[in-house]
């Protein structure tokens, strides 16, 4: 610190005579008319952008008006009904829950019996679990090695 200037200081003025230092806060930096005006430009932005947005709005509505479809002329002729229409029903008199229960029962007998399959007369339907138990025993088949199409070249 050899080459620091040193600072001028007086010693010799008492506190008492710091009379001359202007105290407060800097009038000269803060200016009211550029706030004022900044201010008033804001509001009146703003007061445009509300403007601009209300119009468009409504002519947003008004456009939805205009491709709304015209009600029908039977709109206000028929009462809605009291009461929403449910099953049972005068072609069906049951309930969903008693249709889902004849549903069970059909599909349990088919698991659980012998028959024939529909639409296709050479089949045979045996019961679930007696076709476990034949594959549990013999496995599954392999595909056989019969030719795809007959002598001839027909399927």
């Amino acid at each position: 610190m050899e080459n620091a200037t040193p600072i001028p200081h007086d010693d010799r003025l008492p506190s008492s005579d710091v009379q001359g230092i202007h105290r407060g806060h800097e009038t000269s930096d803060a200016k009211l008319r550029p706030i004022v005006i900044f201010t008033v430009v804001m509001f009146g932005v703003v007061a445009i952008i509300q403007l601009a947005v209300w119009g468009l709005m409504r002519a947003f509505e008004h456009g939805n008006e205009k491709s709304d479809p015209t009600a029908s002329p039977f709109v206000g002729s028929r009462t809605p009904p009291t009461v929403t229409p449910m099953q049972p029903s005068i072609g069906h008199p049951n309930q969903p829950y008693e249709d889902m229960n004849v549903l069970r029962e059909r599909w349990n007998r088919e698991l659980t019996s012998y028959g024939p399959v529909p639409g296709h007369p050479e089949l045979v339907r045996i019961p679930l679990q007696e076709a476990m138990n034949r594959i549990v025993l013999h496995g599954l088949s392999t595909p056989s090695s019969r030719p795809t199409t007959l002598p001839g070249g027909l399927p």
